[in-house]
Order: structure tokens, then C-alpha cells, then sequence
């Protein structure tokens, strides 16, 4: 079975997300940063993880117009869909969740989850910096735990509706 996480990050958080879940669905998972690989066919996959974080209740623009390319394409596969996101609101993180892989549905996917947020203040541009400041605490970071990776995983594997 071949099987790729395709992801867009801002600061990195993503990108070690992807990579921890490509130990859990076999190293033999492709990663790709759309920020670096560019365009990414689904085709030859036959399970694709898409993965985004997400800044001002929106994901990354690459991710945005990669589902909007291939949507037909992604839905016609097994697929897993996770946010890292920041809000404090449980219920808007899911919210955002939902909207995010638009018009990909998480009712189709076989797995979804928010798994974590790292706002490293050291590493934010200004303006990242200014609105992350009125809302987080400094040095704001959850790691998704080992618990919440495996379920994802399983799910995304075993046909079990997250």
C-alpha cells in the first residue's frame, strides 16, 4: 500500500507532525512539504494524509489550492485529514478543522484530528508575533500526545471512522 502525507507548514510544527506519523504508518510513507515539492499527484497513493497548520482560522494557501486541484482525486481515496491549531477553543479548533479542507469532507475521511500547536515566538515573523502575543501564552505548545497519533494512525489504516 503506498501512502504519502502531503502537508503545508509556516514555522515547522507541521513537518514534525507529518514526521511522526510517518513512523507510525511505516517509513516507507513519502513525505512531501508543498512549500518544496510544489505539485504532488495523488494518483499513484493509495492512502494520502493531508496536514496544514493553521494561522487565523485558515490553513496554509498551498494547501488550500492543492485540495482545490485535486479534490476529486482525494476523495476518491482513502485519506486523513489533521490541523495543528492554536485556538484556545476546543469547539473552534474542531470548527476550524471542518473548514479547513473544503469542499473534502471529514465525514469521508478515515481519520481527522487537531494534533498539537508550537508557537515559538522566537521563530515568528512580526505580524505573527503581534497576534500570537494577545492570545497565547509565550512559549505556547501541545504536543500531540503518543495516544492521539496511534488513534489517527489506526484509523487512517484499519477503516475505522474517526
Amino acid at each position: 500500500m503506498r501512502k504519502a502525507i502531503v502537508y503545508a507548514t509556516r514555522y515547522g510544527f507541521t513537518a514534525e507532525v507529518a514526521a511522526a506519523l510517518r513512523d507510525r504508518l511505516g517509513r516507507d510513507t513519502e513525505l512531501f512539504d508543498l512549500a518544496v515539492a510544489g505539485d504532488v499527484d495523488p494518483e499513484p497513493y493509495d492512502v494520502v494524509v493531508l496536514g496544514s497548520s493553521v494561522y487565523m482560522g485558515r490553513v496554509q494557501r498551498a494547501m488550500r489550492n492543492y485540495v482545490e486541484r485535486y479534490r476529486t482525486r482525494l476523495a476518491a481515496k482513502r485519506y486523513g485529514l489533521y490541523i495543528c491549531a492554536a485556538n484556545p477553543d476546543p469547539l473552534v479548533r474542531e470548527q476550524e478543522l471542518r473548514a479547513a479542507y473544503f469542499p473534502l469532507s471529514c465525514e469521508g475521511a478515515a481519520a481527522t484530528a487537531v494534533l498539537g500547536h508550537a508557537v515559538r515566538f522566537e521563530r515568528l515573523g512580526l505580524v505573527d508575533r503581534f497576534v500570537a502575543r494577545a492570545v497565547l501564552p509565550e512559549g505556547s505548545v501541545r504536543e500531540p500526545s503518543e495516544e492521539e497519533l496511534d488513534r489517527f494512525a489506526e484509523r487512517l489504516l484499519s477503516g475505522t471512522p474517526s
